[in-house]
C-alpha cells in the first residue's frame, strides 16, 4: 500500500506484481481505428493476439479488417481473420485467424478502411481505381493503360494494406494471379535489361566451348 496518496489521470497503467514469481512488465500498443487505443498489458508469456482482440480490442465502423498488422521492430506482420458482430452491443470485434505471440513493443495497427486499388509500376499510367467486387489483377492493369513495353508482367505482385504481398505465379504457361482487396497496391516491375542482354564475356565463353567442342569430334 503506498504511503502517499497518488491522483491517477486518464491512461495511467496501475500494474501489481505477484510474488514470489516476479515477472518484469511487459507491454503492447493499439493503434488506429479501435475504440480504446493505448497501451495494455502482456499477461503471460503465451498471450497472442487472438487474446489481444478477444479482451481488449474493438473495432470503428471505419477500421479495415483487410489492413490488420502487428509493427515488430519496424517489420509488418500480417495479421489475417474475420471481423465478427457482437450482438450485444452491435460493435465490430475480429477474430485472427493464427496466434501470433505479442512481444513487449509490439504495435497492433488497424488502419482505416481504403476502397481502392493502385496501379503502379510499368504501366501506361499510374492510377488509383475504386476497388469492386468484380474487379481482378489483370483488368485493373488494363484500367491504367496496359502495360509499357519494357514490363516484366510475370513478376508482377500485388501488396496488400496489411504489408502481404503476393506475385503472379506460372505453372506450365497458365498463370493465376492474387486476389484484389481493397487497399491493395499492384505493382508491375520492369525487365531487368542485363539478364535479357548477352555480354562479350559470355559470347567470349560460349565461342570458346563450342571450338573445343568440335575439336573434340574431330580427334575421335
Amino acid at each position: 500500500v503506498p504511503n502517499k496518496k497518488i491522483l491517477l489521470l486518464p491512461d495511467d497503467i496501475v500494474t501489481i506484481n505477484t510474488f514470489p514469481f516476479r515477472r518484469e512488465n511487459k507491454f503492447y500498443n493499439v493503434k488506429g481505428e479501435v475504440a480504446l487505443p493505448g497501451l495494455y498489458s502482456i499477461k503471460n508469456q503465451y498471450y497472442t493476439t487472438k487474446d489481444a482482440f478477444k479482451e481488449n480490442i474493438k473495432l470503428t465502423d471505419a477500421a479495415s479488417v483487410y489492413g490488420i498488422f502487428v509493427e515488430r521492430d519496424s517489420i509488418k506482420i500480417p495479421v489475417k481473420g474475420k471481423a465478427l458482430y457482437l450482438k450485444d452491443n452491435d460493435t465490430l470485434s475480429f477474430e485472427p485467424e493464427e496466434e501470433l505471440v505479442l512481444l513487449n513493443g509490439d504495435i497492433i495497427n488497424i488502419p482505416t478502411f481504403n476502397n481502392t486499388v493502385l496501379i503502379t509500376g510499368a504501366v501506361q499510367q499510374e492510377s488509383i481505381i475504386n476497388f469492386k467486387k468484380t474487379i481482378n489483377f489483370r483488368g485493373a492493369v488494363i484500367s491504367s493503360g496496359g502495360t509499357t513495353e519494357n514490363a516484366d508482367f510475370k513478376r508482377g505482385y500485388i501488396e496488400y494494406q496489411n504489408g502481404l504481398k503476393k506475385s503472379v505465379r506460372s505453372f506450365f504457361g497458365i498463370k493465376t494471379f492474387p486476389k484484389v482487396q481493397p487497399g491493395s497496391k499492384i505493382v508491375i516491375p520492369e525487365k531487368d535489361e542485363n539478364k535479357s542482354k548477352t555480354s562479350v564475356g559470355e559470347i567470349v565463353g560460349y565461342t570458346t566451348s563450342l571450338v573445343s567442342i568440335i575439336a573434340l569430334i574431330k580427334s575421335l
